[in-house]
């Protein structure tokens, strides 16, 4: 084969860039032997894709529809060596010699984008595609996926909504009443507390917890989570549970626990919400789930993952997957 190499050469070992910055590179080939070609292009895509199924039922008879979403925010190509016509038609044909050949090239990331995400059957992508453009057989192509980050400070858009007075803590509580067959019903009940409501990935985020088993039955598991709520179209939602971390075992009948400013460091993952993506949005929370005999008490109070810290903290590196 004609062409012994074809490679993309970014200015970024980590290939992650913010919106509105220039992804700077080039194009390598290395030829064996002279090959004629229209020409070698360069193109950059960005574009969100989700799919999830729809359970329709009518009467005894169910059927599963399959949607798929599909939102494009660029997808501009340049020629690198030869001749485009204004009707976008290649007019030349080229004898690339043998060697070692770099096309250099340079492209602004749009500014009004999303970040990067990847998810179930759901994702953000932004790739980089060098292009060997033949006029006879497959064209000869090499791809690179890149990671495009985009600032998120809630602070700046919604200062109102942020600020947590300490009177008035961010909190969800659950109760039940457990019955016995030999003694009186006896009440269960959990409860969680937080007096902020941004974070940052790598941030400790405290939470007040309270469970109390007022029953005659040990208790089973108690956990704090954090979970990532997917919003497909606008209409189907999944649930991705990202942490669970076992704040105790169980709880014997009668008694009451509190753990205060109980510790959960939050992983790497997406800042909530997408920006200008109408085909995906994301949502988080920090939910305590306390196990029953026969229930489970469930509270949770949503929080908001940002890029841009409080002042005198440093989050730790992060990507989105």
């Amino acid at each position: 084969m004609a062409v012994k190499a074809i490679e993309l050469n970014l200015e970024s070992d980590d290939l992650v860039f913010y919106s509105g910055q220039r992804v700077k590179g080039a194009l390598i080939v290395q030829i064996s032997l002279p090959i004629i070609i229209a020409g070698i292009e360069v193109r950059f895509r960005g574009a969100a894709r989700a799919k999830w199924n729809e359970s329709v039922q009518n009467g005894t008879h169910r059927t599963d529809i399959e949607h798929e979403k599909e939102e494009i925010y660029f997808d501009d190509r340049f020629c690198l060596w030869g001749k485009v016509s204004s009707s976008n038609r290649w007019e030349t044909r080229e004898t690339l010699q043998r060697g070692r050949h770099a096309f250099p090239f340079q492209y602004r990331v749009p500014g009004a984008i999303p970040c990067s995400f990847e998810g179930p059957d759901a994702h953000v992508r932004y790739t980089v595609q060098g292009i060997i453009v033949r006029y006879d057989g497959e064209h000869i192509t090499t791809r690179k996926l890149i990671t495009v980050l985009r600032e998120f400070d809630p602070r700046r858009d919604h200062p109102d909504k942020l600020a947590i007075p300490p009177e008035q803590p961010l909190e969800d509580q659950a109760e039940r009443a457990i019955s016995s067959v030999c003694c009186r019903p006896g009440r269960v009940s959990c409860s969680l507390a937080l007096y902020k409501r941004a974070f940052v990935p790598g941030e400790t985020l405290r939470a007040d917890i309270h469970v109390q088993n007022s029953s005659f039955r040990k208790s089973g598991l108690v956990s704090v989570q954090l979970k990532q709520m997917l919003m497909y179209g606008g209409v189907h939602t999944r649930t991705l549970l990202l942490s669970d971390i076992k704040v105790t075992d169980s709880l014997r009948p009668g008694q009451s626990r509190q753990w205060k400013d109980y510790p959960l460091r939050l992983p790497s993952t997406c800042p909530s919400k997408l920006f200008m993506c109408k085909v995906l949005d994301i949502k988080y929370c920090i939910a305590i789930e306390a196990t029953f005999p026969d229930a489970v008490l469930y509270a949770a109070v949503p929080i908001t993952i940002a890029t841009v810290p409080e002042q005198a903290y440093c989050p730790v590196k992060w990507v989105y997957k």
